[in-house]
Order: structure tokens, then sequence, then C-alpha cells
């Protein structure tokens, strides 16, 4: 907002200008959770990775792979809205 807008959007801090800048924020910010949703979740231990799941369940994909102290877990739904992690060679 500092930066003076690209033509054609008008004055600094103009209706114009705002939109603009909201719209290229929130293109990149889309863009940026984009790319954590492709990085591999992995932890040292496994009660890394079930804290991590107790404080991120709305974002976790059903699905997804966890890897925690060199297992390979799948994120599955058991119902009830609990989600646990399984391990990956019992699933196989």
């Amino acid at each position: 907002m500092k930066r003076k807008p690209p033509y054609p959007h008008g004055a600094r801090r103009s209706h114009s200008h705002i939109e603009h800048c909201d719209n290229k924020c929130l293109e990149e910010y889309m863009d940026c959770l984009k790319l954590q949703k492709l990085e591999a979740l992995s932890f040292t231990a496994i009660d890394q990775a079930a804290d991590w799941l107790r404080r991120h369940q709305r974002e976790v994909t059903i699905g997804a792979t966890v890897v925690a102290a060199g297992t390979a877990f799948v994120v599955i739904s058991t119902g009830a809205g609990l989600i646990v992690l399984a391990p990956l060679a019992l699933l196989t």
C-alpha cells in the first residue's frame, strides 16, 4: 500500500488501488497455502504428529500421508468426526 499502484489503478489508497492490492495479496496467499499442502508432513516422534493433528483437525485432509519417526501413517476418519493416524502398513 505504500507504493504507487500500477496503471490503471489510480492514486495511492484509492478504491481501485486497495482492490488491486487485496486481490494480489489474496492470490499469493492462496498459492502459499497450496504449496504448504504439497509438502509432506514429517515428525521425529508420534507424539508430535498426534499433537499437530489435534491442533489442525479442520485443515487436515482425509487420506493425507504423515511420516512420524520414520513410519508412514495415513489420516483416516473413524466416524463421529474423529480422525486418527493409521499405520500405512495396516492398510495395504
